[in-house]
């Protein structure tokens, strides 16, 4: 997706970083992630008083300006904020949620998706949300990743995330685990093998190749230890392989990820939430970006969550926010060349 802007060498890419759970860290790794150079125009969605009042009690200088429209975004400047003002509902406590902020924090993601699909932004950057309090607030919300899919009338997304090292992708991700294997049909599993395949090209992977672990110890150890890999995941991958497609699968988890495997694949795509991502998220905590595939716009966010025990220390690290920004200015890079 492209901004409407003179496509050049130097396109500098617009990018939209919503606000986040105003208790938690994201207004503070917002502003760290803000103070360093960052090769693009970037506007965050959030309440502008709120964003000043943390700096001053992180005790960093910044310069805020107040925007109505992402038009007219310069390129950053460390230490300058633009802000897209949003006000709050309620002035938030530091580490204390508050469900009458719920509302507040799923404005700033209509208003992100808005401008993502009206072409104002190229890429949407989010901080992280607390879905506890948001339901507790008695509004329905799974996750930035589903919320994004229905804003954009998906059928189906795929959450994936990246890093240096590996990148991850899930078949399913919040279900309780007594869900997953009946979740796993070949309807989706293809669904999801597709958006993988699509969205790899999009980030500029011209012929991907993806490996797809099992769902059960040993990856069903031929039937004895289950049968979902006999009866869905081999068909599914048969299908792809013989469509032309570069695909190993289905792989034990445990050893899937070893070093040959690692060097040679774009993509692991694990059966559920909790067999993925603990092992990306212990290989590259913090240099690790959440990546939804398959919405008509790139979206990425923070590998962590709001850290509410830490919020008002201040010694939260911005690393994560800002490998999901660079994450995005790299894909976007491409396609303006």
């Amino acid at each position: 997706m492209t901004a409407n802007l003179p496509a050049s060498q130097s396109y500098l890419p617009v990018i939209a970083v919503t606000g986040g759970e105003p208790s938690g860290i994201a207004s503070e790794v917002i502003i760290k992630a803000l103070l360093q150079p960052i090769d693009a125009r970037i506007i965050v969605i959030a309440d502008a008083d709120w964003l000043a009042e943390v700096a001053s009690q992180i005790k960093v200088s910044i310069i805020i300006k107040r925007f109505d429209t992402a038009d007219n975004i310069g390129p950053h400047k460390p230490g300058e904020i633009n802000v897209l003002h949003t006000p709050l509902i309620e002035k938030p406590l530091l580490g204390k949620l508050n469900t009458v902020n719920a509302p507040y924090v799923l404005n700033l993601l209509t208003l992100a998706h808005q401008l993502a699909s009206s072409n104002q932004v190229d890429a949407i950057v989010t901080a992280p949300v607390h879905k506890g309090v948001i339901n507790d607030a008695g509004i329905s919300f799974s996750g930035h990743t589903e919320f994004f899919a229905a804003a954009s009338s998906v059928n189906q997304v795929v959450m994936m995330l990246a890093s240096e090292i590996m990148r991850v992708a899930l078949v399913t991700t919040h279900i309780p685990l007594e869900q997953v294997a009946k979740s796993i049909t070949s309807e989706r599993l293809s669904s999801v093998l597709t958006i993988c395949y699509q969205g790899l090209r999009q980030l500029g992977i011209t012929t991907p190749k993806i490996c797809v672990l099992g769902l059960n110890p040993h990856a069903g150890e031929q039937g004895h230890l289950g049968s979902e890999e006999l009866t869905t995941i081999n068909p599914v991958i048969e299908k792809y392989r013989s469509q032309g497609e570069s695909i190993i699968g289905p792989l034990p988890a445990d050893t899937a990820f070893n070093q040959s495997n690692l060097a040679s694949t774009d993509l692991f795509l694990a059966m559920y939430h909790d067999q993925g991502l603990p092992v990306i998220k212990y290989a590259s905590f913090g240099k690790c970006a959440n990546v939804t595939l398959g919405l008509p716009y790139l979206r990425t966010s923070v590998d962590h969550g709001t850290a509410l025990d830490i919020a008002d220390k201040f010694c939260a690290s911005e690393s994560s926010m800002l490998y999901a920004l660079q994450f995005v200015i790299k894909a976007i890079k491409p396609s303006h060349h």
